[in-house]
């Protein structure tokens, strides 16, 4: 091959820099602009690394990059093609699954999106919200929400139309599967994860994970990294006690405060990602991203918006990544209403328009101190100040530093104290465990004094049912609150149990509040004592592997919100396209009618349910038909 024909061969390509490692070709002559670097700094702008050395064996710099692995075979192949071919089958590293591939999703989608989208980007896979010419793939359980796609763009892309299962299953073998397996209709019978299990050499042996209670609200995505961590060699244990390491979103709730209390290590699902790329395990603490996020954003943050100039590429996603989790919004250009901008020298134009319109401009190292901190470090301090030239650093944080600064926050759950540490500590353990505590059906708003008195005996009223323990109400009402909290909380007590344990100054047993006053609703009366029963079990997931139909002609379109929210609080899957519906033959199909008189003569798989005796099932956590036709 002539120098010119090669040259056109890889100028899509020009501009890239790549890192060669182990291997005597001489790259140059095909790119002009490979490269030999070997400090970190500089592996942050690179795209590639070329190396016939196995992964395993390289430095610790490279080993924790998350750059595309290739081997050199790669070349040669297109050299001998006299094209650019498929690079995904010469990778070194598996954890590059969905490279080259787009995906967009069904707005219906039976998982935890905000661990997909990060799983997805990690394994170099994009996510878009719509679809356009450079998409691969549609996830979806309906065939309708694709053509509706098609329709608006008036174009016909070529995508492929797969359910979540095949990203899950791909996910978990570090492959994509073969997509004629996963298209709508489903097929009957599917591999199972224990089909996805590879003989790859374990990675992590002796080594252990724990995730987190509120880690996915998807079982069929836990079941996906479940394998994906048994491919690795990496155990997952069902109690965090027994783990080297804790996983969760956020850096909230009560296990996470007492894995804290025993300094377990504790890590995010970013850190975790890493670790399958790299096949190192790293320590958390070397990087802010690999800690927990901070629940519903650092407040002083929230409303901010921050730019950042004089970053490369990788360096400028890093930072935009960690913007986000801080809870601040990222501006990739530069306005009068930004607060802070994050420059890694003086010499750009952004800096000096922001000198001139009075934004306030540090260094990189301020977002790092207050993703870690969970507070607005002083702008004005030397460390923050901006020179040229200077390194671009990720620093650690020693785990004593970390653990007290945590300990401290959540002895005061985010709230200036008016009392001291050791007798709030005493308190709390006194108290032998904390109570998050929702409040539904009462009107009258507790006073700061009331609630900070609750604090001190350690029970917190949240918003969040996800985390709560205790589920508070005057009577039994069918409120958002109350059926959403419902499969979580352990006790549902009376309110009087609240002001009780204020007068008395402790913490009263719950056995003495319990709300005992039945409802009648629905031809059914609806006990919290057989709730509580039913309900033992089931381990908040009375709707597991169950689909339910709602439509906007049943249910008005005030309640169809509130609907969805409390399916999928009970852990089912909803939808309003009755061909999904059909579709899901393998789940438990439960459609919510007028009146079930009309469908006696229906498909027998299918429960019909009215509004009513559907919300009379999720009070009483048991799945029963309508026993009153005419409803």
């Amino acid at each position: 091959m002539t120098d010119s024909a090669r040259n056109n061969l890889f100028e899509d390509l020009v501009g890239s820099f790549l890192y060669c490692e182990g291997t005597k070709l001489v790259f140059e002559s095909f790119f002009g602009k490979a490269c030999s670097f070997s400090n970190n700094d500089v592996l942050l702008a690179i795209d590639f690394i070329i190396t016939d050395v196995s992964p395993a064996v390289l430095g610790t710099n490279i080993g924790q990059t998350n750059i595309p692995l290739v081997k050199s075979a790669w070349i040669h192949s297109c050299v001998q093609q006299g094209k650019i071919v498929d690079i995904r089958p010469f990778l070194w590293r598996s954890c590059f699954t969905f490279f080259g591939l787009e995906l967009v999703f069904d707005g219906v989608f039976p998982g935890d999106m905000e661990v997909i989208e990060l799983l997805v980007s990690q394994f170099h896979g994009r996510i878009a919200s719509s679809i356009s010419s450079s998409t691969t793939h549609f996830v979806t359980y309906s065939k309708e929400s694709i053509s509706s796609y098609m329709h608006k763009k008036k174009h016909n892309y070529k995508v492929m139309i797969v359910t979540p299962e095949w990203m899950y299953h791909s996910l978990a073998c570090f492959e994509i599967r073969d997509e004629s397996m996963y298209k709508l209709p489903l097929r009957e019978t599917l591999p199972t994860y224990e089909d996805l299990l590879n003989t790859r050499p374990s990675c992590f042996r002796d080594l252990s994970i724990c995730f987190g209670k509120a880690a996915s609200s998807s079982e069929e995505f836990k079941l996906a990294l479940l394998t994906l961590c048994d491919n690795f060699g990496l155990s997952v244990k069902k109690n965090w006690e027994d783990a080297h390491v804790y996983i969760c979103h956020h850096r909230y709730g009560k296990e996470y405060y007492r894995a804290l209390r025993v300094k377990k290590t504790v890590a995010s699902f970013y850190w975790l990602l890493r670790v399958f790329q790299t096949e190192t395990w790293i320590q958390p603490l070397c990087n802010p991203l690999y800690l927990p996020r901070v629940f519903g954003g650092i407040n002083k943050l929230k409303d901010m918006e921050i730019s950042c100039t004089g970053f490369s590429r990788r360096k400028r996603d890093f930072l935009a990544y960690l913007i986000s989790c801080s809870g601040a919004t990222f501006q990739k250009t530069l306005r009068k209403s930004t607060n802070i901008l994050l420059a890694q020298n003086t010499s750009s134009s952004k800096y000096l328009a922001a000198m001139d319109w009075g934004i306030t401009v540090v260094n990189h190292e301020w977002i790092q101190d207050a993703y870690r901190e969970l507070t607005v470090p002083e702008a004005d301090e030397p460390k923050y100040s901006v020179q040229d030239g200077a390194d671009f650093k990720i620093q650690p944080i020693p785990y004593s530093v970390f653990y007290d600064m945590e300990t401290s926050r959540l002895d005061y759950w985010g709230n200036r104290p008016s009392f001291s540490p050791q007798k709030l500590l005493r308190e709390l353990q006194a108290s032998s465990s904390l109570v998050v505590a929702i409040v539904t059906g009462y009107t009258s708003p507790f006073s700061k004094d009331f609630l900070q008195r609750l604090r001190k005996l350690g029970i917190m009223i949240v918003d969040d049912y996800l985390q709560c323990t205790h589920l508070i109400a005057p009577k039994i009402v069918k409120t958002k609150k109350f059926l959403c909290a419902l499969p979580y909380a352990k006790y549902i007590l009376q309110l009087s149990w609240l002001f009780a344990c204020v007068d008395a100054n402790k913490k009263l047993a719950e056995e003495d509040f319990v709300l005992t006053e039945p409802l009648a609703y629905s031809n059914v009366t609806i006990s919290m004592e057989e709730t509580l029963t039913a309900k033992s079990n089931l381990k908040h997931r009375f709707l597991h592997d169950t689909v339910v139909l709602i439509l906007p002609s049943v249910i008005p379109p005030k309640k169809i919100d509130i609907v969805k929210e409390v399916i999928q609080a009970n852990d089912g899957i909803v939808t309003t396209d009755r061909e999904t519906f059909n579709s899901m033959f393998t789940h438990t199909r439960v459609e919510i009618v007028k009146k079930t008189a009309d469908h006696t003569i229906a498909s027998p798989n299918i429960t019909y349910s009215t509004y009513d005796n559907f919300i009379a099932s999720v009070l009483r956590q048991s799945l029963t038909p309508a026993s009153d036709p005419s409803k």
